[in-house]
């Protein structure tokens, strides 16, 4: 079992007085067998309302009302969790999940209708997995071809690329790639979904910050193993160093921050983020 400690901090400034829409924050980790959170908070400073909800993806969102006009907002989110070690690969798929194409069930397709509904985009050869093959081999391919094939970019700001706009460049930061990747399973046939969360490597000095960042991945539905996480920025597998904190169909879905800023006049803003994640490890003993 590994403890961590996520502190996140986002600053909004602007160049003026405005007023806001509601903010939704979802960066509190989704719970699951590997996952177990001891403390949450989310702060956005003097006079929010916040309301903490489930939305239809069951996601844990923090929805932030701002009653008054400002030139700053400030949202702290806090996270004392638990997670144990997971094996990406330790499921068993059914029969009928075994090759491609997967056969879901009448009310399985009922239940994923959503996330098998494809855009219209056109598919290259080498984002296809052919008729027949292996599941899980077709899908460790195509993972692992779009971090070779494209140039991976740090893009902070700004809605998802479209999956033909991320071809065309070639090149894309993660939640270009998992939209990508989103779409590529749906237009062969699979459910699948985005997921946002937070990318961590342990530090090899104790107590020391991992080293950290906010993330987006693809979650595939496949009969007997149930959702099962590809991470195509880094052409792997998604395995407890991804914590997921959002899901959703499209990526408006898992944006970590949401919301709008309101003016008579055109305003400017920055933004500024930092995120440490750290493994506190065991308590030092005292002092004699």
């Amino acid at each position: 079992m590994i403890k961590l400690e996520i502190r996140h901090v986002a600053t909004y400034r602007y160049e003026g007085q405005v007023s806001f829409s509601p903010h939704a924050v979802r960066l509190l980790p989704r719970p699951d067998t590997q996952v177990r959170v001891l403390r949450q908070q989310v702060d956005a400073g003097a006079g929010a309302d916040i309301q903490m909800r489930r939305d239809l993806f069951d996601n844990l969102v923090a929805m932030c009302f701002f009653p008054h006009e400002s030139d700053a907002l400030d949202f702290r989110t806090e996270v004392d969790l638990t997670i144990e070690p997971k094996n990406p690969f330790h499921f068993l798929l059914e029969s009928r999940a075994l090759r491609v194409p997967v056969d879901y069930l009448p009310e399985e397709r009922r239940a994923l209708a959503a996330y098998l509904e494809p855009s219209s985009f056109q598919l290259p050869d080498w984002l296809t997995m052919e008729a027949g093959m292996f599941t899980v081999e077709g899908l460790v391919q195509i993972n692992s071809e779009i971090p070779r094939r494209l140039a991976y970019e740090l893009r902070e700001k700004g809605d998802a690329m479209r999956p033909e706009e991320t071809l065309r460049r070639g090149s894309g930061s993660c939640r270009d790639f998992a939209v990508l990747l989103a779409q590529a399973l749906r237009k062969q046939g699979l459910a699948a979904r985005l997921v946002s969360g937070f990318l961590w490597e342990p530090s090899e000095e104790n107590d020391a910050p991992a080293r950290s960042e906010l993330h987006a991945w693809v979650e595939v539905a496949l009969p007997g193993a149930g959702w099962v996480g590809l991470d195509p920025a880094c052409g792997v597998f998604a395995d407890h160093h991804r914590i997921a904190a959002a899901v959703g169909r499209q990526a408006s879905d898992v944006a970590p921050i949401s919301g709008r800023y309101f003016s008579n006049q055109p305003v400017a803003s920055q933004m500024e983020a930092v995120l440490e994640i750290r493994s506190p490890g065991p308590p030092k003993p005292a002092d004699v």
